[in-house]
């Protein structure tokens, strides 16, 4: 873990904090255990990039249903990402 890991991590806490009302708790654990997966992560091995995966299937659902501004699951990802071990900026969401 770096310094631009770990902001991107929080930065991802606080947008997910913005939408916490609007999904299940599942699927709020289930993105907060992914970013705990990435940011703890020395590589990017397959488990890593899996949890990443999984997790923007789970973003595109909630988008799908409405119950996610593609805005907001686009900067959830891009965080996400961003808190992996071979990671872009965590500034700017993802496009």
């Amino acid at each position: 873990m770096n310094a631009r890991r770990a902001a991107a991590y929080t930065k991802l806490i606080r947008e997910l904090a913005n939408v916490a009302n609007e999904i299940d708790p599942g699927d709020e654990q289930a993105i907060r255990d992914a970013a705990d997966t990435r940011l703890f992560a020395r590589s990017g091995a397959p488990p890593v990039e899996s949890a990443l995966e999984r997790i923007e299937e789970t973003l595109d659902r909630l988008v799908t249903e409405g119950r996610v501004a593609p805005w907001a699951a686009d900067q959830i990802a891009h965080y996400l990402e961003a808190c992996g071990p071979a990671a872009s900026s965590p500034t700017a969401p993802r496009r």
